[in-house]
């Protein structure tokens, strides 16, 4: 099934265009590509639809975190696989989030503050990060362990966690989070 679209005036697929249980044919008057066009526009030259946007959006985002964390973390999750190229095939049944950190141990809360996710806030790590964000390659574990794992490899682990040996038994004790058990 094809359709004309408003901007562009070209007969395109339906799969060309946005969904939308509005309208009669099931699609937007506009095709994808003409729509993004438009918003850009809309954007770059509207101030307040700017503003109104990112307030709508960060609202949404605050009332989805205070009733399911999986939320958010899906959402953003879709957003980074669509910015780097990934592939994306998880469902929200795919994401659980434990009451403890399965790496580091500790307690997992979810961080409302405006500075960003805690230590102890729980992330979304890929097992495997080339394979992307799909079932079985997903698990749940706290920022802090992300971000420890994020760039190292198993064998640069080891050295700084050797390193942290050396130094607790020469000086005493490390920092710890303060989420810590």
């Amino acid at each position: 099934m094809s359709k004309i679209c408003k901007g562009c005036k070209k007969k395109l697929p339906l799969e060309a265009f946005t969904r939308s249980p509005r309208n009669r044919d099931g699609a937007l008057p506009k095709c994808k590509a003409c729509r993004r066009t438009h918003l850009k526009k809309q954007w770059a030259s509207n101030a307040a639809f700017r503003k109104k946007r990112l307030r709508y959006d960060a609202a949404y985002k605050r009332t989805q975190r205070k009733n399911d964390g999986r939320v958010v973390m899906w959402w953003s999750a879709r957003q980074r696989a669509k910015r780097n190229g990934l592939e994306f095939k998880i469902q929200l049944e795919h994401i659980s989030i434990p009451d403890v950190c399965p790496v580091l141990g500790i307690r997992l809360k979810q961080s409302l503050g405006k500075r960003g996710p805690s230590d102890c806030s729980p992330s979304l790590d890929r097992l495997i990060p080339s394979k992307g964000y799909v079932p079985g390659n997903v698990a749940v574990i706290s920022h802090l362990a992300n971000r420890l794992k994020t760039n190292a490899s198993a064998a640069q682990l080891r050295l700084v966690a050797d390193y942290i040996d050396k130094f607790t038994a020469s000086a005493g004790t490390w920092p710890t989070p303060a989420c810590a058990p």
